[in-house]
């Protein structure tokens, strides 16, 4: 017990430190996932090209991300 009371004395201020350390990591990191989270995602998908014969033909999801948006195609049979 002497031998563990004696480390920690030595190193007192390296555990303080990073004591200190972890605690400001922890209430640094759900801030910055706050931030992430405020950017809503928001998904349409619909028909781009459709004629009488075979219905649609080409198919796009596209989701906008706050002022960034993307569109890929996906399979014609999730179009509505």
């Amino acid at each position: 017990m002497k031998k563990i009371r004696s480390v920690l004395s030595r190193h007192r201020l390296m555990i303080n430190v990073l004591a200190l350390v972890f605690v400001l990591g922890t209430l640094a990191a759900p801030a910055a996932a706050d931030d992430e989270m405020m950017v809503e995602e928001a998904c349409e998908t619909g028909c781009t090209a459709w004629n009488a014969a075979r219905g649609c033909v080409y198919c796009q999801k596209c989701c906008t991300y706050g002022d960034y948006y993307n569109c890929k195609q996906v399979a014609n049979d999730q179009c509505s």
